[in-house]
């Protein structure tokens, strides 16, 4: 039996918190030894030059401890997390985003309202709500590391790897959204930018709007 997608939701959540738990216990166990080493012999002996080097080791044991405690968070009570405070209608949207699906493929999974990234369905917005689809790229010492097809949404963003496909490929899924998100535009430019701006502002006034407008 499929799941539903707010099952799918959850369990995104729950693998990103306890990944999270995990690298906070290796960051502990590296850095906590050495951490209280320093601490005695700062003690000990008063600030030495090699004093610094230990404070630096205490901040990312402290990082650590910090990132145990909000993963720990996450990992109890999911809807406590980021994700769902950003969004608090993603697991609705997403039960109605696998019921209703019709494409899928390995970027994208649609349904007549909605649509979200199949690497990650954390990602996930209503198609009326994506304002702004281009293509990002980073280069390190001159060398691409990072190509990515990315959707600005009236409350985030949505990014596709796309660094191993070829320009064709890239253009097939950008028409694809492009073709279903009624609202978008294509291309990084002052324009583009704008427009997403007074989309996002226009978005936000509608959603405050519907807020204060008593139940009948």
């Amino acid at each position: 039996m499929d799941k539903k997608g707010s099952e799918l939701v959850l369990e995104k959540i729950h693998k990103s918190a306890h990944n999270g738990v995990v690298g906070a216990i290796i960051l502990i166990v590296l850095f906590g030894p050495v951490s209280l080493f320093g601490i005695f012999m700062t003690i000990r002996d008063g600030f030495q030059d090699y004093s610094v080097m230990f404070i630096i080791f205490a901040a990312i044991l402290a990082l650590g401890i910090f990132l145990l405690v909000f993963n720990k968070k996450r990992l109890n009570d999911p809807m406590k997390s980021g994700v769902i405070k950003r969004n608090p209608n993603i697991l609705e949207m997403a039960d109605e985003l696998v019921e209703n699906k019709v494409y899928e493929d390995q970027f994208l999974i649609l349904s007549p309202r909605i649509i979200a990234n199949a690497a990650d369905i954390t990602q996930i917005s209503y198609t009326d709500e994506v304002f702004l689809v281009y293509v990002y790229i980073h280069r390190t010492n001159g060398v691409m590391d990072t190509k990515q097809l990315k959707l600005e949404t009236a409350h985030g963003m949505m990014g596709f790897n796309i660094i191993r496909k070829k320009d064709e490929e890239v253009n097939v899924l950008m028409n694809n959204v492009l073709s279903h998100c009624r609202y978008a535009r294509a291309g990084y430019t002052k324009e583009s930018l704008a427009y997403l701006n007074q989309m996002r502002e226009l978005w936000k006034r509608d959603q405050a709007a519907k807020s204060n407008t008593p139940n009948i």
